[in-house]
């Protein structure tokens, strides 16, 4: 049956004799409605009162299922303005080694970078073992960096390259080009491989404030160790919006 997106829509009833609650079975219908493209002529839910109206649920039932769908990132809840559907997720493959700039580009996104601090500091004993320096006396380029796509803020990005490796780097070079372009053009490394890791964490104010989201929001935090050959380049720390996107692998059987 095809939802009217407003007052006057034919009812429709969720079924008590269904195991899975109503609230699960409105946020189904309404995901699957979301997947279709129903409300992308508004770009957002209807009210709570019509979805009351539509189906025949409880306010509280409504808002449960709202509430599941914006944990998932599909919709966002603006106070007195009504639940918007949430842009499509950033896609990217773990196949392969990637540059943030070159895979926008290939998305159609435009990439944008925001260099927030540069410096030369002492490595941090952490950094130091994994970039293979000595722990009492190395330098690091710190960077930090804020990756964007159309605009939106999407990663908080801290790189430490190892100071001997780059001498002569300035903020400059780092904001007019992208890095990896300047190690394997000026440096002769080129980073061919990497290690990397994941694992889910929630912001704080800082990050939070420089992402564009609420305290405490999700996030991913991707730690890269990038090599060119056998020589440890770059230790990278991304905090990645978890509302705004998703990596994924292919497996393939032996």
């Amino acid at each position: 049956m095809q939802l009217n997106e407003g007052w006057g829509a034919v009812p429709e009833f969720l079924s008590p004799e269904n195991p899975m609650p109503l609230y699960y079975q409105l946020k189904e219908i309404l995901l699957e409605r979301i997947e279709k493209g129903e409300y992308a002529r508004t770009g957002k839910l209807p009210s709570e009162r019509e979805l009351q109206e539509q189906f025949r649920v409880g306010r509280a039932t409504v808002r449960q299922a709202i509430n599941e769908l914006a944990k998932r990132g599909i919709v966002i809840p603006r106070q007195g303005k009504g639940v918007f559907i949430a842009p499509p997720k950033v896609e990217q493959g773990l196949l392969t080694f990637y540059s943030f700039t070159r895979e926008m580009l290939k998305k159609g996104f435009k990439p944008g970078t925001e260099v927030l601090d540069f410096e030369r500091v002492p490595a941090p004993p952490s950094i130091a073992q994994s970039l293979e320096l000595p722990q009492d006396s190395a330098v690091v380029v710190r960077l930090v960096r804020l990756r964007l796509a159309n605009g939106e803020p999407l990663i908080y990005e801290t790189s430490y390259l190892p100071d001997h490796l780059v001498p002569g780097l300035t903020v400059e070079r780092v904001k007019a080009r992208p890095l990896y372009d300047i190690l394997t053009e000026d440096y002769g490394l080129n980073p061919t491989r990497a290690k990397e890791s994941f694992e889910p964490v929630i912001l704080d104010a800082r990050e939070a404030k420089a992402l564009g989201v609420a305290k405490g929001a999700p996030a991913l935090l991707l730690e890269r160790l990038a090599f060119a050959g056998n020589i440890p380049v770059e230790f990278c720390h991304e905090l990645v919006r978890g509302d705004r996107c998703r990596f994924y692998v292919e497996l393939l059987q032996r």
